[in-house]
């Protein structure tokens, strides 16, 4: 014990951080699936947890882990996914490089139309106004689309290469996009003009997320490492360290006060924003493949990482 103790202030000291504790057993372990999911989402009011992997849409309850509704098709194949202001409908893209908005009481389709990317969109969300969603892809380009009338309003182009996720802030009126460029963009999506260029990744950058008050970002990259920003004066506030693997997915939590990455290592860990210093550690044996992606529930009570399995978490 005395060994581990002194490791664990040697670690301490000449890291910058202390040791996380490893996580008790998950809340629930949703089952069900043969194959690993590749994108989620949570519902606004914090009871549906929806799902994509091959050709199939799930909707599960949050509290209890069970299935609440399916759709099966062809369109849900490796997909991004995003819930609509209201909740009331989903819009998804996939692998044939189309979009799809969905109703999620009917389960039917309300369009869809394709030719989005050079092969296919990466990531989709809606913007301020809810018939009009924002995609990023293969060909570098952040395109904003009338849903509706799958027509093309906007072109926004910075990126020098592949734009791998997105996210957009409370007031929806600004951007942050990661790129196999290694950067990160932040956007004025009124103006359509670059805000800030962060440079400090050392490999593609996969993911990025906002704070909830949009004073600084997050983003997790092939280097292993998780980037906490400054956007307000597009500087570095801490470099993240723990990982062994590719970072490919980041999320804050509701308060701001935490972030949580997930790994090509099999392991989710949730940071504390002020220090930097790791908190937790989700158990890589509780993970049967990698941490495809990571979230916060909207309450903050939970967590949740999709890989093999799709489990939640306590994150306190």
């Amino acid at each position: 014990m005395k060994i581990f103790l002194a490791l664990c202030i040697s670690l301490s000291t000449i890291f910058g951080f202390a040791p996380a504790s490893f996580s008790e057993d998950p809340i629930l372990k949703l089952k069900g699936y043969r194959t690993k999911a590749t994108s989620l989402a949570i519902s606004h009011d914090n009871q549906t947890i929806v799902t994509i992997r091959h050709q199939e849409i799930i909707f599960w309850d949050i509290h209890t882990g069970k299935v609440k509704n399916r759709i099966n098709s062809t369109d849900a194949y490796k997909s991004a996914i995003a819930y609509s202001h209201d909740g009331k409908t989903i819009v998804s893209t996939g692998y044939n490089n189309a979009l799809i908005l969905w109703d999620v009481s009917s389960k039917k389709k309300l369009t869809r139309f394709s030719g989005l990317h050079r092969s296919y969109p990466h990531d989709v969300a809606f913007l301020k106004d809810a018939s009009q969603v924002v995609t990023v892809g293969d060909d570098s380009k952040i395109k904003i689309w009338d849903l509706m009338a799958g027509k093309k309003l906007r072109i926004l182009t910075g990126h020098k290469n592949d734009i791998f996720d997105l996210d957009i802030d409370k007031s929806r009126t600004k951007l942050l996009t990661a790129s196999k460029d290694h950067t990160v963009m932040l956007w004025d999506l009124e103006k359509g003009e670059v805000i800030h260029t962060l440079k400090g990744h050392q490999n593609f950058v996969f993911s990025v997320a906002f704070s909830p008050d949009g004073k600084k970002a997050v983003s997790g990259s092939a280097d292993h490492d998780v980037l906490l920003w400054d956007l307000d004066k597009g500087t570095l506030l801490h470099t993240l360290k723990a990982h062994t693997n590719k970072v490919i997915s980041v999320a804050f939590s509701p308060d701001g006060t935490k972030v949580i990455s997930g790994s090509l290592d099999k392991t989710a860990i949730i940071w504390d924003v002020e220090t930097g210093n790791s908190l937790k550690v989700l158990e890589r044996k509780k993970h049967s493949r990698i941490i495809a992606k990571v979230a916060f529930t909207p309450d903050g009570q939970k967590v949740v990482t999709a890989g093999g399995n799709i489990t939640v978490w306590n994150p306190n």
